[in-house]
């Protein structure tokens, strides 16, 4: 057996690092960890109960995502996004999934609708849960956003729009979830109606309405809170 400074296979330390790290990311993305806050790897071990390296581990995995960012003097903390940066990623977003439409929509099948249908029920049901389940509701957005890309058997442009993801879970975090959910339930099913038809002009127009208004939100979220533009 392979056994690390610390006495515990390689192994099991990997699979600690990886715990933490999803608690971490997590607590990232329900907000828990805000923009800014800064990542002690000392209290954070002591509050999971681990020795620092796998949670130093996992940080330097958060960095990686682009998530956690280092400065000199300053250790590590939560990544902070301006206006600007906010509505790039949105525009970005925009554009990578207009591709995913034109490209999947052609090749819907019976099976393809049915399974966007059981996609949209569970982002539904999440938010019919008190209080939300915000994990659920996120899982079946990004599948919903990332459905036609996959339909189309784009895997770089699925890759390229979860990376994506990664960020815009963390500038949305701070979002009323009920009131934004809601909205975003219904236009998700006009997104679905419309693709369903086969109308992909009209699937990326619903789609463009859908993406700036969260751009919107979010921006205006950000400026109410008082942070760097």
């Amino acid at each position: 057996m392979i056994v690390g400074k610390e006495g515990l296979p390689i192994l099991q330390r990997q699979t600690l690092a990886v715990q933490v790290y999803e608690y971490l990311k997590t607590a990232i993305l329900l907000d828990q960890l805000k923009p800014g806050e800064r990542l002690n790897e000392v209290e954070i071990a002591k509050r999971l109960g681990v020795s620092p390296t796998p949670v130093r581990e996992a940080i330097n995995n958060l960095k990686g995502d682009g998530i956690v960012v280092s400065s000199p003097g300053q250790g590590c903390c939560v990544r902070e996004f301006g206006v600007r940066d906010i509505s790039n990623l949105f525009e970005l977003r925009f554009a990578l999934e207009r591709l995913g439409l034109e490209q999947g929509i052609p090749l819907l099948e019976s099976r393809d609708i049915e399974t966007l249908k059981r996609i949209q029920h569970d982002y539904e049901e999440a938010y019919d849960t008190d209080p939300v389940d915000r994990l659920k509701a996120a899982t079946a957005n990004a599948q919903f956003h990332h459905f036609f890309a996959s339909v189309a058997q784009n895997e770089w442009l699925v890759s390229v729009i979860n990376n994506l993801d990664t960020y815009l879970h963390v500038v949305r975090a701070p979002l009323t979830v009920a009131s934004t959910g809601k909205q975003s339930m219904v236009e998700h099913r006009e997104i679905l109606n419309a693709a369903c038809r086969g109308d992909v002009a009209g699937a990326v127009e619903k789609l463009r309405a859908h993406t700036f208004r969260l751009r919107d939100e979010a921006i205006n979220a950000h400026v109410s809170g008082g942070q760097t533009p």
